[in-house]
Order: structure tokens, then sequence, then C-alpha cells
């Protein structure tokens, strides 16, 4: 079958608001935009800027993409072109990005997740949670606590999370380590996992997992 259209949508502020008649867009309407356009989408941030969400005020724990983390719930590839820019969250209790969709794979290039503070009882990802496959190239993922910097899967369903060129470290609390894969497959190759609380890379189920030209320390 023919591969999917791409719809490229171009953030163009970096604060964190949701007003349709203010000119201009943000990261989080970028991701509203994509999970209702019906293709494959491109969300492309400016050069080196910090996208801060929340500004401190606490989130409403939703999948909406209302406030909080950044939600995906589209069947279509979401993929952040970041030009090494930041996202960072301060939303007490919040991820970063949150892809709810099993058949919805998210890439990231790139681009700097930080800030993930999950609360008590979650664990799952606090930078990146992905229900669908996951591809990371040239990302930093830093500084989130309460779970895990990366998770991606979930039980019974097989998922791919492939990092490629980056840097996972500083991540984690109470031993939920860099990175998790939940019975799927880990390919990580030229990559720094090191100073995360817990274990660098976790294999749960029946995961299987291949590294190469890495260092976890």
């Amino acid at each position: 079958p023919p591969a999917a259209a791409e719809n490229v949508i171009t953030v163009t502020t970096t604060d964190d608001v949701v007003n349709v008649g203010d000119g201009v867009l943000s990261l989080r309407e970028a991701f509203t935009v994509a999970n209702g356009d019906g293709d494959d989408s491109r969300i492309v941030l400016a050069t080196d800027e910090v996208y801060i969400l929340c500004d401190g005020d606490a989130g409403s724990d939703e999948d909406a993409n209302a406030d909080g983390d950044l939600d995906h719930t589209e069947a279509n590839e979401l993929l952040i072109e970041g030009h090494g820019s930041e996202i960072r969250t301060s939303c007490p209790g919040e991820r970063v990005i949150h892809n709810l969709h099993l058949d919805g794979p998210i890439d990231l290039e790139d681009v700097q997740i930080s800030g993930g503070d999950l609360g008590l009882g979650d664990t799952s990802g606090s930078g990146l949670y992905s229900l669908g496959n996951a591809e990371l190239t040239n990302v930093v993922v830093t500084d989130n606590t309460g779970g895990s910097g990366v998770e991606v899967g979930t039980f019974d369903t097989s998922r791919t999370l492939m990092i490629t060129g980056s840097t996972v470290t500083d991540n984690g609390s109470s031993g939920t380590g860099g990175i998790k894969i939940v019975d799927g497959t880990g390919v990580v190759s030229d990559t720094e996992l090191s100073f995360n609380q817990g274990a660098g890379i976790e294999v749960t189920n029946e995961s299987s997992l291949t590294v190469t030209d890495s260092t976890v320390r």
C-alpha cells in the first residue's frame, strides 16, 4: 500500500498556550493537530529553544492533551524534529510525553526531554512513555524522576524501542532506571546511559535486547 501522507506542523511559539485565535501555534496545539489530521505527522521545533510545559501549574492527569504531559493518541506515526531544542515539563506529577496508541509509532530527533516527575504509584516512563514503537535519534533524556527516563511497550503486546546516538542520564528514582522495554525488543547503539537510579536498561517478560558501541554506567 502507499505510504501515508505526512503533515508538517511547525511550532511558532515556546509558550505552552491553547488559544486558536492568537495567531501562533504552541507545541501542545501542534500535538492536538497531529492527533486529528489522520496522517503521519512531523512536528518541527525552532533551533535551540526551550519549550516549558505548564509553567509550574499542576496537570489534571488527563489523556486529551489539555494540560500536563503531551499526549499522542493517533494510530499514525508522529515525529518530533527538535533542532537542538529542549522540551521540559514543570507540571508536578506529570511525565513529558505520553504515546497512548499501540499502533502509533513516535520518533524523536535532535531534542532533549527533561523534567518529568511522576507521583507515587506510577513509575511508567517519566520522560517518554510509549505504548507503541519508539525511535530516538540524537536525543538527550535527563532529569526525569519518579519513573524510568524512557519506557516502551505493554505486557502481551510486543513493541520496539530503538535508540541511536543518544544520552540517557540522571533519570529514575526508587530503582526505576534509565530505559525499560516491556515485552518487546530493544536496540541501543552509540548511546551513553549513566547515573540513572536503578538499572541502566531493564527488559521485562519476554523482551530481547541488543546493545552496540554504547556505555552503560
